[in-house]
């Protein structure tokens, strides 16, 4: 089968699953041993993170163990892992986004849980709740991440992205924050992917 038809047919499987509420057989479909068999879901438009179930337990177990019911995840994208989290975990989370005229327009990927854009007056009072954990899967903006950790009032921070050797990049990274009073408290590596999970409290 060829690249693009490979990624066609795995995507319209993604989305039936979508769907049908099926979050574990999404989740199912990143599985590493799932390679040597074409069930492997690759494609970054919709989601850059190859998350276990027990990757999704392990933000769960973060946003709770801080007092936290809902996630607020920063640059979301298409919203997939956010879904997943929401699926798998039952917390609240919700997804920020800028550019709402490209995210409605149709050369978009869909969205899997609905948008809140950041040109919207009610972000900021989102940002400052403080029973909220705070996260950022492959983020890529410096100054924009100071700017919502300057609004943030929570005490609970996921950040995920690359570690040593996976030769992608983002800002921030997940253990190197640049941030006065947070103390990094768990982390965990998505599959072996050598993507990372990167838990933060206030210290």
């Amino acid at each position: 089968m060829e690249f693009e038809e490979l990624k066609r047919a795995v995507t319209e499987k993604l989305l039936k699953y979508y769907r049908q509420g099926k979050w574990k057989d999404v989740v199912n479909m990143f599985e590493e041993s799932n390679v040597t068999n074409n069930e492997h879901f690759y494609d970054q438009r919709y989601l850059w993170i190859r998350p276990s179930e027990d990757n999704l337990q392990f933000i769960k177990e973060a946003a709770v163990n801080t007092g936290c019911l809902q996630i607020i995840s920063i640059g979301c994208g298409s919203g997939l892992l956010e879904w997943l989290i929401q699926q798998a975990t039952g917390l609240d989370v919700i997804g920020v986004e800028v550019n709402r005229e490209w995210w409605e327009s149709r050369y978009a990927v869909r969205n899997f849980i609905p948008l809140l854009y950041a040109d919207e007056s009610q972000e900021n009072n989102v940002i400052a709740n403080k029973k909220s954990a705070l996260l950022f899967c492959y983020f890529n903006n410096g100054s924009a991440f100071s700017k919502y950790m300057q609004q943030f009032g929570g005490n609970c921070l996921i950040i995920i992205g690359p570690g040593e050797g996976r030769w992608t990049h983002t800002d921030p990274t997940p253990f190197d924050i640049k941030l006065e009073n947070w103390k990094l408290q768990a982390f965990q590596e998505v599959q072996t992917t050598k993507d990372f999970i990167a838990i933060y409290t206030k210290s």
